[in-house]
């Protein structure tokens, strides 16, 4: 097993952002299963025990048939071998590329990167009111990547994303819909992390938007949820033969980088009357009103948990009814 047994798969960098600032790195949590609402320290939330690590015999014995040649195409692809000629060494060096990748060099490279630029937007918002671009080619790059992983590593992804990619393509091959077992996703999520194609896939479809950026200078915090990137009206997209979800030209993403600063992606064509000017790159400063429709939507989505440093806005969430997109009608 891995000895990262404490895997985060929110960064823990993204979290403290949004904790209190009472320098004991502690955030108050909803959990909406059980209409809770506590504060817990950081290094224990979003995360589960040996999340990234796989069990490659309960994966590979406990699949079906069908199951079995899927996972085998997925190892030949990475290892160019069947699963019976994989050694024991071969499995170790796998599963620690994810360790290697994610709980490595991504979060140390990105996360001082990522706090850089939350400064610097702090530092320029009188430009931003002025319409300067609140991003360039360079930073965009960056943050398209920083977003893909955190999207790719999370447990929405592996919950909602990967099961879809399971039936269809069990639907294209005409067998029987069967609910993924728990090594199975695992292993495929893993797949999916270390797969450069894919994440190239993912921050392409970021870049092709339309960036906005939300500003929220009010007592009302953005909340962060335990699915980074809230995306609504995900479709099925081909890539490499395959189905898997990104979304279209329909869908509107939302990524919260702090409780001040919520980046939109959407369409290059897309406008919202209710959030004025809606230019690529723009930078669009909220009333309170429009604070808290944003957290709502974000709370709506697949989702269990939210976290914020403000148990007032969690306690209204957890009451207010859901007004779906209300905040941007097209025009």
């Amino acid at each position: 097993m891995s000895q990262y047994v404490n895997n985060h798969y929110i960064p823990q960098q993204l979290l403290s952002v949004f904790a209190i600032q009472d320098g004991a790195k502690n955030i108050f949590r909803y959990e909406k299963e059980f209409g809770t609402i506590l504060k817990r320290p950081i290094a224990l939330l979003a995360q589960q025990d040996n999340f990234y690590d796989i069990n490659w015999e309960d994966a590979y014995l406990k699949a079906d048939e069908d199951g079995k040649r899927e996972l085998n195409l997925l190892i030949q692809s990475y290892l160019h071998k069947d699963y019976a000629q994989i050694s024991q060494q071969e499995k170790a060096v796998f599963t620690k590329a994810v360790e290697k990748q994610y709980f490595g060099s991504f979060e140390n490279h990105y996360g001082p990167q990522i706090a850089v630029y939350r400064q610097k937007l702090e530092e320029r918002l009188d430009k931003l009111k002025e319409g300067v671009p609140f991003v360039d080619s360079e930073t965009k790059a960056a943050l398209a990547e920083y977003i893909a992983v955190a999207s790719i590593r999370s447990l929405w992804f592996r919950e909602i994303i990967l099961p879809l990619f399971i039936a269809d393509n069990r639907r294209k091959h005409h067998l029987e819909p069967k609910t993924p077992d728990k090594d199975y996703l695992q292993f495929l999520h893993v797949c999916f992390i270390i797969d450069q194609n894919y994440l190239r896939q993912w921050e392409n479809s970021l870049l092709a938007k339309k960036w906005l950026l939300l500003v929220n200078e009010t007592p009302t915090p953005f909340v962060l949820t335990d699915n980074p990137l809230s995306t609504t009206g995900l479709n099925l997209i081909k890539y490499q033969g395959m189905t898997l979800m990104i979304g279209d030209s329909e869908t509107l993403s939302f990524f919260p980088l702090s409780p001040k600063f919520l980046i939109i992606f959407c369409d290059k064509g897309q406008s919202f009357s209710s959030l004025g000017s809606s230019k690529d790159n723009n930078a669009i400063f909220l009333p309170e009103t429009l604070v808290k429709n944003q957290n709502e939507i974000l709370f709506d989505q697949k989702v269990h948990m939210a976290f914020s440093s403000s148990l007032e806005e969690l306690r209204r969430l957890a009451t207010v009814g859901i007004h779906a997109l209300k905040m941007f009608p097209n025009n």
